[in-house]
């Protein structure tokens, strides 16, 4: 989703999902790969998805996006908070202290992995993504798999006019905010999920731990597994550009790497930046918003954390 983001330089604004991500990014003009070069063997071939607008961009993304994930997380069966590791125990207990059919919405939904799941468990599910592309894959996959919920297009600043509030539970899952890029636009997107907020309802808003990673500071992330669908086996790299500075954007190149069952090769490329945060920033602006925290599973050795959030 969400709020456009512009950087010195840069002309087109990106709408990207993944990490699970579900935000904006501008791409840079790609140069080479830094030190890492993937030349294709004979007979393959090669995408760079660089975005030439929002949803021509989204698109390549939103077709590429279930290859990051297996069928457990992102399938008929997903389990609901699997992209979010390390906060599942906050997530189960959000929902399970919801009777049937509350409302519930996920305002950074993807191609609608948790959204679905959470409707598989009765609750009345409404999706929302700023990619119309996404937005467009998450009802074609909901209609597939036969499951009922509402999908709508909304930036999250826009969501008290584009989704039928009050909710008992809003998600922004999936490393989203980050691509807010100001405290500014973070607040506000905070704002928004806020006003659609019911009075007792919860907000949860997950992250990776962007200190850790500037820490680190890794260069070459393999998937865990490959993935094998519809003939095709695939397997995915996170590639990171990560400066010194920590008030410096990073760039991921994900990389998708394809075999077909003739062993024909392929691959497809997205490049993104990310303007870090740190956890107190996130925490402080989410008091901004008009929240009081009630959990955070944030810890200095974790990837990723959550933060539970109530209506001050």
């Amino acid at each position: 989703m969400h709020t456009i983001v512009m950087r010195p330089g840069t002309r087109s604004p990106v709408w990207w999902h993944c990490d699970m991500i579900h935000s904006v990014a501008p791409v840079q003009a790609q140069q080479g790969w830094g030190n890492v070069t993937l030349r294709p063997p004979g007979g393959a071939s090669s995408i760079l998805c660089q975005a030439r607008s929002m949803d021509d961009f989204y698109g390549d993304l939103g077709h590429d996006y279930e290859w990051l994930f297996p069928d457990e997380t992102v399938g008929r069966l997903g389990t609901f908070g699997a992209t979010s590791p390390g906060s599942q125990f906050l997530l189960e207990a959000a929902v399970k202290s919801l009777g049937p059919g509350a409302p519930v919405l996920d305002c950074a939904c993807g191609i609608g992995a948790d959204a679905m799941a959470l409707a598989r468990k009765g609750l009345v599910v409404t999706a929302s993504d700023g990619s119309q592309a996404m937005v467009t894959e998450t009802r074609r996959r909901s209609e597939q798999y036969g499951i009922a919920m509402t999908v709508s297009w909304s930036q999250w600043q826009d969501l008290p006019n584009r989704v039928p509030g009050p909710f008992e539970l809003v998600l922004c899952l999936g490393n989203s905010l980050v691509h807010t890029e100001t405290r500014t636009n973070r607040v506000a997107a905070l704002e928004g999920m806020r006003k659609v907020l019911s009075p007792a309802g919860t907000l949860i808003v997950d992250s990776r731990n962007w200190e850790l990673l500037y820490g680190s500071r890794p260069r070459i992330v393999p998937a865990r597994q490959v993935i094998e669908r519809r003939g095709l086996r695939c397997n995915s790299l996170y590639i990171w550009t990560i400066p010194d500075d920590f008030e410096s954007p990073c760039t991921a190149e994900i990389v998708l790497l394809f075999e077909d069952a003739d062993g024909r090769t392929s691959y497809r490329r997205h490049v993104i930046d990310f303007v870090p945060f740190h956890h107190d920033d996130l925490t402080d602006d989410i008091r901004a918003a008009g929240f009081t925290i009630r959990d955070d599973s944030y810890q200095p050795d974790s990837n990723f954390y959550a933060v539970v959030a109530a209506v001050a």
